[in-house]
């Protein structure tokens, strides 16, 4: 499957791209939507949620299209929904039922399915309830509703938008779908307020569900190591994450695994330490894995280190070789020695280093298991042990 990665503002959920396109209509069949995963499940709580349990979406070239699933008490009488077209939190409605502050509401959707509606843009003025900046469109232009259908044990409705009445300026929106006066206490939504985690929900353009929503990544200096931080808002089939570095951009070279969450609806948080870093500016990406094996780059950060004293890292690469990452803080002779486990040299070879970062390539017949490598100056001896798969 083939997938996009998108950063997001606070803990918002998303949507992603998806391999095999998809034909939708709206006509309260929903078998289409049996091969799209959920985007958000709501906490099951009467008082947050109402009768809005989950929900779908999915993007082709012109229309987005909702899928919406309640309890067997749902109804839908009027609905108001909100889209954060610009994904920039500090314009547009902030809304208070989502005390995080990440909403920022610049169109919302307000009528009925019998009546219409009309679709209308906040004013701009800070960030108050104004939606007088004029009327986008009308219902009867944009939107397409099936009614409520009576499914085992539960209801569902669906719906499409038009893409070109959001006037998004980039690859994704998020929304908030409201059912104000069902009978519930705070009225029915999607996804659930009153929560102090409950973000928008946000959707790809185009596309259907990604295995994972990535909320940020950092690499950072730590002293003479490099830390890295990320944090999911939620997995779907992770089975894990692959670090890479590259010390100039695009060669790079696989230097850590963590395990992942598997399946989560909540934010995860993950660490790695890079205790033999390189000097200089170097290049972390990381790589998010299924439990099918399919792989996407979800980011990529550089971080500067500035070793005070000669030290090197060791890789073992495809090929039959070894990659050395020396950094050497003066032009200097030295030797490189790799050894196994029981002291047998397999590699013997006078090192000329310069001055700051290079990369240099032994071949190697494979010697599976722990090696130890060992680069021997004027003045220092480093030994660094190495796994060979």
């Amino acid at each position: 499957m083939k997938r996009n990665f998108t950063y997001l503002l606070g803990l918002s959920l998303m949507i992603g791209l998806s391999a095999k396109s998809q034909t939708f209509s709206v006509d309260g069949n929903f078998s289409e939507w049996e091969s799209i995963p959920y985007a958000h499940t709501n906490t099951v709580d009467n008082n947050t949620a109402g009768n809005l349990t989950a929900c779908k979406t999915y993007g082709d070239a012109t229309n987005l299209y909702f899928y919406f699933e309640g309890t067997t008490a749902l109804t839908l009488p009027k609905f108001d929904l909100y889209f954060n077209t610009d994904n920039n939190a500090q314009t547009g409605w902030k809304s208070g039922n989502f005390p995080d502050g990440t909403t920022g509401a610049d169109l919302y959707f307000e009528g009925n399915t019998m009546g219409g509606g009309a679709v209308l843009r906040h004013s701009g003025l800070n960030q108050g309830w104004d939606f007088s900046g004029g009327v986008v469109g009308y219902f009867s232009e944009c939107l397409q509703m099936s009614n409520v259908i009576s499914l085992t044990g539960k209801k569902a409705f669906e719906f499409s938008i038009e893409k070109s009445f959001l006037g998004a300026t980039s690859n994704t929106v998020s929304f908030q779908f409201i059912i104000p006066g069902d009978g519930t206490p705070n009225g029915s939504s999607m996804p659930e307020y009153w929560n102090p985690a409950a973000k928008y929900v946000q959707v790809q353009l185009t596309g259907a569900t990604l295995p994972v929503e990535l909320i940020w990544f950092k690499a950072s200096e730590a002293g003479q190591t490099v830390k890295l931080d990320w944090v999911t808002a939620s997995e779907q089939n992770n089975s894990h994450f692959d670090i890479y570095r590259s010390v100039e951009g695009s060669a790079f070279t696989k230097v850590a695994t963590i395990t992942g969450s598997l399946n989560s609806n909540a934010p995860k948080s993950y660490k790695w330490t890079d205790r033999n870093p390189l000097a200089g500016i170097s290049y972390y990406k990381l790589v998010q894995v299924d439990l099918d094996g399919t792989s996407e780059e979800v980011g990529l950060e550089s971080v500067n280190i500035k070793l005070k004293n000669t030290d090197f890292s060791v890789y073992a690469v495809q090929g039959n070789a070894i990659e050395l990452y020396v950094y050497s803080e003066r032009n200097t002779t030295s030797q490189f020695v790799l050894t196994d486990i029981s002291g047998r040299i397999l590699i013997n070879s006078p090192l000329n280093l310069v001055s700051g970062q290079q990369i240099i390539r032994f071949p190697l017949t494979v010697n599976t298991g722990v090696n130890v490598a060992t680069i021997t100056t004027p003045v220092a001896r480093i030994s660094r042990k190495v796994l060979i798969h």
